[in-house]
C-alpha cells in the first residue's frame, strides 16, 4: 500500500510523489506517526505539512520521518486487514464468476501494489 500517501516514486491516478505531503493532508500514516514522534520531530513534521511545501528536500524529510516511526508499514497493515475482512464478508455473497475474480484481484492489487 505504498501509495497511501504517494510516498513512492511514480505516478498513480495523476498524482506525483509526495502530493499528500505537499497538500498538508492528515492521513492515517501522518496521524500514526504523530502519535509516535517526540516533540521536536512532531513539530517539524507539522511544519512541513502546514507549509504545504513542494520542496523535494522537505518532502523527502517528511517521508523519512514517517518511515522512522513505522507508520507506512502500519497503514499498509491496516489496509490489508480491512480488505481481508471486507472480502471475507463480500466474497461469501458473490457467486463464483470472472467478475468476482477480477474484483478480488483489484482489491489485492490496491493493497499490495508497489510503484
Amino acid at each position: 500500500m505504498n501509495q497511501v500517501l504517494n510516498l513512492r516514486p511514480g505516478k498513480f491516478w495523476g498524482k506525483e510523489i509526495g502530493d499528500d505531503i505537499k497538500e498538508g493532508k492528515r492521513t492515517l500514516i501522518v496521524i500514526h506517526s504523530l502519535s509516535k514522534l517526540g516533540p521536536k520531530k512532531r513539530k517539524r513534521l507539522l511544519q512541513i505539512l502546514g507549509s504545504q511545501s513542494s520542496s523535494r528536500k522537505d518532502v523527502a524529510e517528511a517521508i523519512g520521518i514517517l518511515e522512522s516511526t513505522g507508520s507506512i508499514d502500519y497503514a499498509s497493515g491496516v489496509a490489508r486487514r480491512l480488505v481481508s475482512k471486507s472480502w471475507g464478508n463480500l466474497g461469501k455473497q458473490l457467486r463464483e464468476s470472472r467478475a468476482k475474480e477480477t474484483l478480488k484481484g483489484f482489491a489485492d492489487y490496491l493493497v499490495e501494489r508497489k510503484i
